[in-house]
C-alpha cells in the first residue's frame, strides 16, 4: 500500500540490503527517514529461488530461512 517501505537483507555469496519505497508507486531507494514498515532476510540462494518461482515461501519460513518482520 502507498506508504510502504520494505528492506530485504540478503546474505550469503551475494550480500545486498533493497530497499522498496511505495509513494503511488514502488520503487528502489538508498534509504528510508522513517525506517522499514516491514523487513525480510535470507540467504542470496533463497531469495533468487523465490523470486524464480522455484521453491515454496511457507517452508522457508517455517525453517526460519526466511525471517519476516514489521507490519506483514
Amino acid at each position: 500500500p502507498d506508504g510502504s517501505r520494505v528492506e530485504v537483507t540478503l546474505t550469503g555469496p551475494v550480500e545486498a540490503t533493497i530497499r522498496v519505497a511505495v509513494d503511488g508507486r514502488a520503487s528502489v531507494v538508498e534509504a528510508f527517514e522513517d525506517g522499514p514498515t516491514a523487513t525480510l532476510a535470507m540467504s542470496s540462494h533463497d531469495w533468487l529461488a523465490l523470486t524464480g518461482g522455484r521453491k515454496d515461501p511457507v517452508p522457508l519460513i517455517e525453517d526460519g530461512r526466511v525471517v519476516l518482520g514489521g507490519d506483514l
